[in-house]
């Protein structure tokens, strides 16, 4: 699968809010530019920083920025004059192993007393805080805590002010894809902790256990399949909260 290709198949699963998103559009729209911009010069015309963009390569599994750009100069028409038009099927059979032993991690966690427990701390916290890069995994159990009358706190970055107005027993649920989101949350997963904030943590890489009460591990670190994977989590974590507030197991704090 050629890199546009790969960029036209990473877009298709993004929610529109995702930073990365727009920096995949914006690449897109100037593909034939791009193997002569500079990291700085793409992270301009893309409106993001540079750090940003080399998150973006992170997740493309590339080694670099100039690994980014020589496979885009690839995929371009004219270094391919064969090349259809029309984006190319994905193909998951060389990543099939990766995928069921991703889907197995995810089922074997999903124990019905690890959701009963997240339920319950949702249930019980006044605030609810998502350190979450991207909101489309969240919005509906967001949405759920409103109609519920849990004051939700949405937190948008790593350092957001907003943690200080936390409390004992309310919950942050923050997700982690790599090594470097996790360098750039982890004093406010620490701070969370010492106020006695309950810390759910969704990760694809190893972290401590003083990090979170509860570590929900993503089996991959494949953009595309932790992505399906907290799917997969927030639609057990919502059923069983809609059951436990329906029938009142859980008190919620006053």
């Amino acid at each position: 699968m050629d890199m546009i290709t790969r960029l036209l198949t990473t877009v298709s699963i993004l929610d529109e809010d995702n930073l990365f998103y727009s920096v995949i559009t914006t690449i897109l729209s100037h593909v034939e530019q791009v193997p002569n911009l500079t990291i700085t010069e793409l992270a301009d015309l893309c409106a993001v920083s540079p750090a940003t963009i080399s998150r973006f390569v992170k997740y493309l599994r590339l080694g670099s920025f100039s690994h980014l750009k020589v496979e885009i100069a690839r995929a371009l028409p004219e270094q391919r004059p064969a090349r259809q038009k029309a984006p190319e099927p994905l193909d998951l059979a060389p990543y099939r192993q990766e995928l069921e032993a991703a889907f197995d991690s995810v089922r074997m966690q999903l124990t019905p007393a690890f959701i009963q427990s997240c339920a319950e701390a949702l249930c019980k916290a006044k605030r609810v805080a998502f350190l979450f890069n991207t909101l489309q995994l969240v919005r509906e159990l967001e949405r759920e805590l409103c109609l519920h009358g849990t004051l939700p706190v949405l937190v948008s970055g790593a350092r957001s002010s907003l943690l200080s107005q936390m409390e004992p027993e309310d919950v942050l649920v923050c997700r982690v894809y790599d090594e470097w989101e996790l360098d750039g949350k982890i004093e406010s997963l620490r701070i969370a902790r010492e106020k006695g904030v309950h810390v759910l943590l969704l990760s694809a890489v190893p972290v401590p256990e003083t990090l979170a009460d509860q570590i929900f591990s993503l089996g991959s670190e494949l953009f595309a399949v932790s992505v399906m994977q907290e799917q997969v989590f927030f639609d057990e974590l919502l059923r069983a909260y809609r059951y436990q507030s329906s029938s009142g197991s859980a008190a919620r704090v006053e």
